[in-house]
């Protein structure tokens, strides 16, 4: 199944909240209105809702009023549903817009800016990246960002749907505080290689990683409680994976298409019951004896390091089992003394 058809199912089937972009004031943005299409919301308030784009792409601009009618929300066709947009170039929102469809934005494959009109009440935005208007909500990083990491704002609560779909990062750091992910919320995202939840997430979404080729590890926190379908839907490097005690439920199909082999976990907790139901390896996390493994790869090497310098300057909180594989001078902290005692033991196997 197409991702386009995915996220129209997934949209359609559980009803997923309308989403929209916002960014930095700018009032002298011209659009052309013969671009689009509308249909009327209201005669009696003269609102309508964008329902196409049909111009040739670039930096598009969405107008405020087309027919004497104010443009107050962005429906889900509007750039295609069929497949990902690679047209437009970024996207410009008036301040009348209240309302954006989060598929509209999810197939925005080629954009590299959004900006949102100063005065908006609904969104905002920060270099060149879609919030709602108290930054609780990320809508939309744009898939073709210069930075190949992300550091999401600590502001957010929840990654909407799509939100980071089709980008070429190799690294999301989300900080503690984030507690939802959204449906598709990384899907396409064919680079990133490494993601770490903090104990903050509760949930995440259906097909959130749908083809993350290249990811090879995850750490999901112990605030979670179930997987959902779907969850890593084609992400073909994944071999392994801790999955935490509090998880009580898996979804269907969250590993199909992956190369996983072994489940972490704790022994007597659900995630050994599913290893054991689904023919895949369980193993233990109280019998890691690999200090320093951040997130869960069996050896120790930079994005190791990386981990725990994000952990010990307070970027990001460990989980359970990174505090115990991390705090490599038994302090009870995850410090400087630990980062630089785990760089000391791999250049010293390196240079064995």
């Amino acid at each position: 199944m197409s991702f386009s058809k995915k996220l129209l199912s997934v949209f359609l089937a559980f009803a997923v909240l309308v989403i929209a972009l916002p960014l930095s004031g700018i009032s002298s943005y011209a659009s052309d209105v013969s671009e689009f299409t509308y249909q009327v919301l209201s005669e009696d308030d003269k609102t309508a809702e964008i329902t196409k784009y049909t111009g040739a792409g670039g930096d598009v601009v969405i107008p405020s009023e087309i027919d004497g009618y104010t443009i107050t929300s962005i429906g889900m066709e509007t750039f295609g549903i069929e497949e990902p947009n690679f047209a437009v170039l970024s996207l410009y929102i008036p301040k009348s817009v209240s309302s954006v469809d989060s598929v509209s934005l999810a197939m925005l494959a080629g954009c590299a800016s959004f900006t949102v009109e100063e005065g908006n009440e609904s969104y905002s935005s920060a270099n060149g990246i879609l919030y709602n208007a108290d930054k609780t909500d990320l809508i939309r990083y744009p898939a073709q960002g210069a930075s190949s990491v992300f550091q999401i704002a600590d502001t957010v609560i929840n990654i909407g749907f799509g939100a980071v779909a089709f980008t070429n990062l190799s690294e999301i750091v989300i900080p503690f505080g984030v507690e939802t992910v959204s449906n598709f919320a990384f899907a396409y995202s064919t680079v990133i290689e490494t993601v770490v939840f903090p104990d903050s997430v509760s949930f995440i979404g259906e097909n959130a990683f749908d083809f993350c080729s290249a990811l090879t590890s995850v750490t999901l926190p112990s605030t979670l409680e179930s997987l959902s379908s779907y969850t890593f839907d084609v992400c073909s490097s994944l071999k392994e994976i801790m999955i935490p005690e509090s998880v009580t439920s898996i979804g269907w199909n969250v590993f199909l298409g992956t190369a996983l082999k072994i489940i972490y976990g704790v022994t007597g907790s659900y995630a050994e019951t599913y290893a054991n139901e689904n023919g895949y390896e369980f193993i233990d996390i109280n019998d890691l004896t690999i200090p320093g493994d951040m997130n869960g790869d069996a050896f120790c090497d930079l994005n190791d390091i990386d981990i725990m310098l994000r952990i010990s300057t307070g970027v990001t909180e460990p989980s359970t089992v990174q505090l115990k594989l991390g705090d490599l001078n038994n302090d009870g902290v995850i410090d400087g003394f630990d980062v630089a005692k785990l760089d000391i033991l791999i250049s010293s196997d390196a240079s064995e």
